[in-house]
């Protein structure tokens, strides 16, 4: 056994156990475009309340449009730029006072994809939201009616609800790849978790994830490399 959850099978697989967590959430922001132009609700405080947290968005439409980008590029709205946000976010916040299909469609994105969803909608526009919607239930959707006085609570609660809880899963490695990742995760001084963690957000997010700096002194002479550990 080994002492990051490896096992070894009769068959000269390795059965791993990994667990994938995060923290601080990158969170996606769909508002109705006339709600963003008209400001017909606080929406603009949603995009205000996710940096206030400590969470990051996505540099979607509406976000640039609070920051004052007033010729933000409509490609970057495109379609695919949009579901690569979505993909790569923990979290969707849809503001959906206002009746609206593209909020609709990244809405579907979303749980498409499995990402948590949080609908909010103002008080003052309930009947625009549908009676179904307002007591549909399902996993990682959420429904919540906020109002200009408790906006904040309701986020916090909305977020607390949605933030990512630890997934533990199984999988099954060739021994020449367990070999592989132990090497990776000596030379970098890493666990074999995070390893694979950073091997899936560097596909995915296409970020390269920063190497640890040597705590070898600069005055000393680097030691000469021993032959490559990859070689068979």
């Amino acid at each position: 056994p080994s002492r990051q959850g490896g096992t070894v099978s009769p068959s000269g697989t390795t059965r791993l156990r990994v667990g994938l967590h995060k923290n601080s959430m990158r969170i996606y922001i769909s508002v109705a475009t006339q709600n963003i132009k008209e400001n017909l609700t606080s929406a603009d405080k949603i995009h205000t309340l996710v940096q206030k947290y400590g969470h990051t968005h996505t540099a979607s439409w509406n976000v640039a449009f609070y920051e004052g980008q007033q010729n933000f590029p409509e490609e970057r709205n495109s379609d695919l730029r949009v579901k690569n946000e979505i993909l790569r976010s923990d979290l969707m916040i849809a503001e959906i006072s206002i009746p609206s299909f593209g909020v609709g469609y990244f809405v579907c994105l979303a749980q498409m994809y499995q990402v948590p969803v949080v609908c909010l909608y103002h008080s003052k526009y309930k009947d625009n939201v549908s009676a179904f919607l307002k007591t549909f239930s399902a996993n990682n959707f959420l429904v919540l009616e906020y109002d200009d006085s408790n906006l904040e609570q309701v986020f916090c609660t909305a977020v607390e609800k949605s933030t990512p809880k630890k997934v533990r899963f199984n999988f099954n490695l060739r021994q020449k790849s367990y070999r592989y990742l132990n090497v990776l995760a000596k030379e970098g001084h890493k666990t074999k978790t995070k390893v694979i963690n950073d091997i899936i957000i560097e596909k995915v997010e296409g970020e390269k994830i920063p190497k640890k700096r040597s705590s070898v002194s600069p005055k000393k002479p680097a030691k000469e490399r021993p032959p490559s550990l990859w070689e068979d």
